[in-house]
């Protein structure tokens, strides 16, 4: 895996623990738990790098990092993407059928075209 793509999932695992601002360490402390092995001053670089582009964070003092907006966008959709299949996994629990459940979600879709 590249070592931008390591160091963003590392972020990812953390935003999904619910953390809003980590550490530089914690960020490596993530990217050795996913691959070991990779140098401490190049996960930092490539972590100031990312937070430089301003695409999933930003630097808010020496070696500590918050969400920024692109970041909390991104957990949105994280969360999204979790949420709806737990969500029809529960409906068919329940004894709704597929044809139901889509039905209901098309339903449900129709929201995004009154915009």
């Amino acid at each position: 895996m590249r070592l931008k793509d390591l160091v963003i999932k590392a972020i990812e695992n953390l935003m999904k623990e619910g953390k809003k601002e980590f550490t530089s360490t914690e960020i490596y402390n993530e990217v050795e738990k996913i691959e070991p092995g990779r140098k401490k001053s190049s996960v930092f670089s490539t972590l100031s790098s990312i937070a430089v582009q301003g695409e999933l964070i930003e630097k808010t003092g020496r070696g500590r990092y918050r969400l920024s907006p692109e970041g909390r966008v991104k957990i949105v959709e994280m969360e999204t993407r979790e949420l709806i299949p737990s969500l029809i996994k529960m409906l068919r629990q329940e004894g709704l059928t597929n044809r139901k459940i889509r039905e209901i979600i098309m339903e449900s879709l129709k929201i995004l075209d009154d915009e």
